[in-house]
């Protein structure tokens, strides 16, 4: 690994429980945006939709499409409330997000391998 890499080290980003609905829409995407200053990837983890419909991972997608880092998901309980967490993984991969469920993957940033791993943790409702 190159000494420069070893020395900064890789800069993670969280977010939880964005619950994107109109009422927050729009909210995120300027500090998203401006992620690649403060970070090298984002995590988010769970209830990303407030209440997991069509028009809420439409606000969704808007806020996180094109970011300058790369993105790894996990849904959450809210995801699937309305049982289209299929949907809004499917939708999220589409734009570029890593989706992950029982699954991880090695992402190569700064010159460091970093393995992420993720399952939504709240209770999921079977597709219909």
């Amino acid at each position: 690994m190159p000494a420069d890499s070893a020395q900064r080290g890789i800069r993670i980003a969280a977010v939880a429980d964005t619950h994107l609905r109109p009422a927050v829409a729009g909210k995120f995407r300027p500090d998203f945006l401006r992620l690649a200053e403060h970070a090298d990837v984002l995590l988010l983890a769970g209830d990303l939709t407030d209440g997991g419909t069509r028009a809420e991972t439409e606000l969704l997608c808007a806020e996180i499409a094109d970011l300058p880092v790369p993105v790894a998901a996990v849904l959450g309980n809210h995801d699937h409330d309305h049982r289209l967490g299929f949907r809004i993984s499917a939708q999220l991969n589409d734009i570029g997000v890593h989706m992950l469920e029982g699954t991880a993957i090695t992402l190569e940033l700064a010159g460091i391998r970093l393995g992420i791993a993720g399952v939504m943790g709240g209770n999921q409702l079977p597709p219909s």
